[in-house]
């Protein structure tokens, strides 16, 4: 399997850890330099982002945007090489519980477009009309529920496509809401999670608020 690593040029010290737990696994990595919210470089990649987000109303984060264009470069990756299916990881994804039989999973058997490993809720008020169903993937229950987080997940190439089609997006990319209500992946959250986001702040988006 096709596994991604998104990491700050400014963080060795993570691409150091997380070299060697998928060099513990047997798992071969691409590194994909992360786009810096940080960097003098990034206004222009931002200068066409004009639209406010619906779940506070207002402009993204300048953090928010630059951990969605560096997830856009994988997904554009992924479908430039025609590759079927990848584990997708940020620097700051701390392993859990995780073994090798990651690399088994394939998630065209379960007709999913990407599967989170990441265990992360909040409370909402919204229902989405889920339906309860959930899938066993590895011994464990893959559950058609809320969640957030983008730290680790599967994704395979038409979850890419629909992603990556989408250009702008109108809520923080680690919401569930725009990977199903505006991209309309078919996507579950493994229970329990392998992995859960650092608890230090994201380097990638901890980034100043006003930057436009």
């Amino acid at each position: 399997m096709k596994v991604y690593l998104i990491n700050l040029d400014r963080r060795p010290d993570r691409l150091a850890e997380m070299t060697e737990r998928l060099n513990a696994l047997g798992l071969e990595f691409e590194r994909i330099s992360a786009v810096d919210a940080k960097a003098a470089k990034f206004l222009w990649q931002v200068s066409w982002w004009k639209a406010v987000i619906y779940d506070h109303m207002r402009l993204p984060l300048r953090g928010h945007i630059a951990c969605y264009l560096s997830h856009r470069v994988v997904w554009a990756d992924m479908l430039a090489k025609k590759i079927p299916q990848a584990l997708i990881l940020e620097d700051d994804a701390e392993p859990i519980d995780w073994d090798a039989s990651i690399a088994s999973i394939r998630l065209e058997d379960f007709q999913l477009d990407m599967l989170r490993l990441e265990g992360f809720d909040l409370i909402s008020c919204i229902d989405y009309g889920f339906d309860g169903q959930s899938k066993t993937i590895i011994g464990r229950a893959a559950v058609n529920e809320m969640s957030f987080g983008t730290a680790a997940y599967l994704m395979t190439n038409e979850g890419a496509k629909k992603c990556y089609g989408l250009g702008k997006f109108w809520f923080n990319f680690d919401h569930f809401e725009l990977w199903v209500q505006v991209v309309g992946l078919s996507t579950a959250v493994l229970r329990p999670a392998m992995f859960r986001q650092s608890m230090s702040a994201s380097d990638i988006q901890k980034a100043p608020e006003k930057n436009y």
